[in-house]
């Protein structure tokens, strides 16, 4: 059973991993950086999965993309309480991450 703090956990991890990679951390090497010279596709990807299971009551979704240097995304899910919480995102180089959060009964 997949239980909604592991899942805004695991969004959490994946929003960090993405933003680290995005605005440059350090990739664990104290900051130390050879010169290297690579040269980068500008990144493109598209994903999105769903859970409906009505038996554990595990309703939840998630969808992001990615266009060169923006990402937008969107995820949902049931809390215990019966409302829906809902959280849109989008970050960029310029503005950084920005996160819209609702929250809105289940019916």
């Amino acid at each position: 059973m997949f239980r909604p703090c592991v899942f805004l956990l695991a969004c959490s991890l994946t929003l960090a991993l993405v933003a680290g990679q995005y605005f440059g951390d350090d990739g664990g090497d104290g900051g130390h950086h050879e010169d290297h010279h690579y040269h980068h596709e500008p990144a493109h990807y598209e994903f999105h999965y769903a859970v409906h299971d009505k038996h554990t009551g595990d309703i939840k979704h998630q969808h992001e993309s990615r266009h060169g240097d923006t990402v937008h995304g969107e995820y949902s899910l049931v809390e215990p309480d019966g409302h829906i919480r809902t959280v849109k995102y989008n970050a960029d180089h310029k503005t950084g991450f920005h996160a819209h959060v609702s929250r809105k009964e289940y019916h």
